[in-house]
């Protein structure tokens, strides 16, 4: 009862009472690693407590609760506690919360610094310093300084996954450089951080490396020896690093290295070791060369004498003689011909004399000799001169030269074997040359103008090289048939008449050679050689004949001819062509139909007239009836049934007329078609007495005639008659009955179906509908009860490819 009464008694203090919580501490700063406890406290017992965070992400902490208290525990601190974390308190019915903004930040270490080592002088140079494990990276700010200054400031380039800051500066190093000291300063800009916690350095020495620099290259005893001495090379240098020395020589005969040291030793120098030698001085960061140039002292070496042209030299030729040696220093070149009885020295410029002219007395021997202070040697070398084996060609070729009249000619005279060959152009009967003469070089050209040549001519060319000479000849014979033919004399001719044609030829040469023909095709009409001409060379040729119809059309030619080989091909032969025209009246006149063979009604159909003739002919197309010729509208001789009719059978008569007479030609054209307008009539009635007589006349339109049937159709009984008429005698009551006629043909069919009344015979009393036409003066009774009665039938009986008109009484 004491302990109800002592709650109740609580409760009922507490119902008055409003209870606080406590979030500690307030915004903290913690540093990635470390642990951070945050408290949460209210002064009421039994209290709930939650937590949370505002930022969408997990609490990554342990939470501890008491009755008055709670706590979440962040160990270690992480960059993702970095949030706003809130405590919930529940005490009863009432809740309550806080919150507190936990800040993180890393910043473990001092900067790094690369790059300050092996800098090379005048080089980009890249200066790197970084910062690992900084947070928040954004908020680092680096300075880079040389000294007390600041050269460069930056909040630097952070990678997101290592949170390392980097900043790169990048710059030339000088010489003054080497031994400096650069810093990297960096500063975490973040608020409540110490500021002896929140900036940091680095310090680092700037070293300069330098390619090696070569201070002394010297030759011992010197760098000019005699001949067999020996000498030392030696080379020295400066490096900051590790330098290797090595010794070559350059040049074209120049070495591989022949030392690998500040050392070259050369014993008993010969000429080959004079030269550069080069010292080359190498270290990780560059290279550094000297030189310096040996001279060995020798007498003359390799001394030569050499002929150009070498080979055999020919009288004319210009010979150049050339003495060289190889000497250290400078030579005299002395250059004599020796003889059997003395030397003869030549004036010789730079060790070479030339013979400008070379003679066959300049063969023998020749001597070199090189001379300078420390000796001498010579050398020495046969020349041998010969005269030169003159050939001489003439083009064209020696012989007959064929040309024709007012061409261009040029002779061409060419030597061989001859420097300098001269040349002379002769008339064989010295007459002054009519041409123009051009030189050059081992050619000799005449040009000559054919038109003053008259006949026939003589050239010669004759060709001197010192004491040889040849002479080469070629005669020209001039030809001339400058233009074709002309034919005189050709127009159109009378059949009969004697005709006489003229072939003319102008300034043909020569006339000897000259022939005429006159030829129908390859066949040889006449042929003559004879010279009808004047002072202006001109021949003419006549052929006579008698014009018949066959000359008609035909080519005549004249052809002219010179007979005489060389002379090409379509030079030497012209011609000249005619067409005769003979005048006659049209010949080969003729009619065409097309299509040809039968013709059917409705086709299309064309008749064409044409004719041979040498005038112009013009045609006539007609059609002949009965009583009349029907000229027709044609074209050019053609006329078009576009749809045959049957009345277009007929003669059709094509005539040809010119000025000089005419010719006919004729067709017929029978146009076919099926039976039609069949009438059939009935004498003297359908209706007659036993023992009287019927005759039917069937008419119809047919091509071609038709066969005619008459059938009776009760008992099938058939007469047949080709002109269509039918003659039924003593008839009988027997006879009464349905007839049919069928007329057809290749074609088609039609047929007509009428009634005989055959009635016996009774007292004489006229019939009233007899009397009634005989009255009227008819003796045919018309049918056309009957007609109506049997259109019908009629209509179910008729077949082929046309239908017929019904019957009409009297006529069916």
């Amino acid at each position: 009862m004491a302990l109800i009464k002592f709650i109740s008694i609580l409760l009922i203090a507490q119902r008055g009472f409003s209870f606080n919580i406590k979030l500690q501490p307030s915004n903290p700063l913690a540093i990635v690693g470390s642990d951070l406890v945050l408290n949460c406290s209210a002064n009421c017992l039994g209290a709930q407590f939650t937590w949370g965070s505002l930022e969408d992400k997990p609490l990554y902490a342990k939470i501890q609760n008491s009755d008055s208290q709670s706590l979440a525990i962040l160990s270690p601190v992480k960059t993702e506690h970095e949030n706003t974390i809130v405590c919930k308190v529940k005490c009863g019915s009432k809740s309550k919360q806080q919150s507190t903004k936990v800040n993180v930040y890393s910043f473990p270490s001092s900067p790094s610094i690369s790059g300050n080592g092996h800098l090379l002088e005048n080089q980009s140079t890249t200066l790197t310093c970084q910062v690992p494990d900084v947070y928040p990276a954004e908020k680092m700010e680096i300075q880079w300084l040389f000294g007390e200054n600041v050269i460069s400031t930056d909040y630097g380039i952070h990678s997101p996954a290592t949170h390392t800051v980097t900043l790169i500066h990048t710059f030339k190093p000088t010489a003054g450089d080497d031994g400096k000291q650069v810093t990297c300063r960096a500063r975490l800009e973040v608020e409540g951080l110490p500021e002896d916690q929140a900036t940091k350095e680095t310090v680092a020495t700037l070293q300069l490396q330098r390619a090696p620099k070569i201070i002394r290259v010297l030759s011992t005893p010197d760098s000019t020896v005699r001949e067999g001495q020996n000498l030392t090379l030696l080379c020295e240098a400066q490096s900051d690093l590790p330098a290797n020395l090595r010794w070559r020589k350059l040049g074209p005969g120049g070495q591989g290295p022949l030392s690998d040291s500040g050392t070259l030793s050369i014993e008993q120098a010969q000429g080959i070791h004079s030269g550069e030698y080069e010292c080359q001085a190498s270290n990780a960061v560059g290279t550094d060369t000297r030189t310096i140039t040996i001279t060995v002292q020798v007498p003359p070496k390799n001394t030569s004498i050499t002929v150009d042209p070498s080979g055999e030299l020919k009288e004319g030729d210009r010979v150049t003689i050339t003495c060289s040696t190889h000497s250290t220093s400078a030579a005299w070149l002395f250059l004599r011909k020796v003889t059997q009885n003395e030397q003869q020295l030549l004036e010789s410029s730079d060790g070479s004399f030339t013979l400008s002219s070379a003679r066959l007395e300049d063969t023998g021997l020749y001597e070199c000799e090189a001379v300078n202070e420390f000796g001498s040697e010579k050398a020495s070398v046969n020349v041998s001169v010969e005269a030169h084996p003159l050939e001489v060609q003439l083009s064209p070729p020696e012989g007959d030269l064929i040309v024709e009249r007012g061409s261009s000619l040029v002779l061409t005279c060419q030597a061989q074997g001859c420097p300098s060959p001269d040349f002379t152009w002769k008339h064989v009967i010295d007459k002054p040359l009519d041409g123009q003469i051009e030189i050059k070089d081992h050619q000799s050209n005449l040009f000559l103008d054919t038109k003053a040549i008259e006949d026939e001519v003589t050239y010669s060319c004759k060709v001197q090289c010192g004491s040889a000479w040849k002479t080469r000849s070629i005669h020209i014979k001039i030809y001339s048939l400058p233009s074709n033919p002309v034919i005189e004399g050709n127009r159109p001719f009378q059949e009969g008449e004697e005709v006489t044609l003229t072939c003319t030829v102008h300034d043909a040469f020569p006339a000897n050679i000259l022939q005429l023909q006159w030829l129908e095709g390859k066949e040889v009409l006449s042929s003559e050689d004879r010279y009808y001409g004047t002072d202006t060379e001109i021949f003419t040729s006549k052929y006579t004949f008698v014009v018949r119809p066959e000359h008609n059309g035909k080519q005549i030619f004249c052809k002219a001819y010179l007979n005489l080989e060389g002379i090409p091909n379509h030079q030497k032969t012209k011609s000249a062509l005619i067409s005769l025209v003979v005048q006659v009246p049209p010949k080969n006149t003729s009619i065409m139909v097309d299509p040809s063979g039968e013709l059917k009604e409705g086709d299309r159909v064309t008749i064409t007239c044409s004719t041979h003739s040498t005038s112009a002919a013009r045609l006539f197309l007609r059609k002949e009836t009965q009583n009349e010729q029907q000229l027709l509208e044609s074209s050019d001789g053609s006329f078009t049934l576009s749809s045959a009719r049957l009345e277009d059978t007929g003669l059709y008569e094509c005539e040809a007329v010119n000025e000089f007479g005419s010719e006919k030609a004729s067709v017929k054209i029978s146009v076919n078609a099926p039976p039609r307008n069949t009438t059939v009539s009935v004498y003297p009635s359908t209706q007659v007495l036993e023992g009287q007589n019927i005759t039917i006349l069937c008419k119809t339109i047919s091509n071609p005639p038709p066969a005619i049937v008459l059938r009776k159709v009760e008992n099938g009984t058939v007469l047949y008659s080709p002109s269509g008429t039918f003659e039924l005698y003593n008839l009988t009551t027997n006879d009464t009955g349905l007839y049919e006629v069928n007329v057809s043909n290749d074609l088609g069919y039609e047929t007509e179906i009428f009634i005989i009344r055959v009635e016996k015979y009774s007292a004489p009393q006229t019939p009233p509908l007899y009397n009634a036409l005989i009255a009227a003066g008819g003796s045919i009774i018309m049918l056309t009860t009957i007609g109506l009665a049997l259109h019908h039938l009629r209509q179910a009986r008729m077949r082929g490819s046309y239908k017929l008109a019904n019957a009409n009484p009297p006529t069916v």
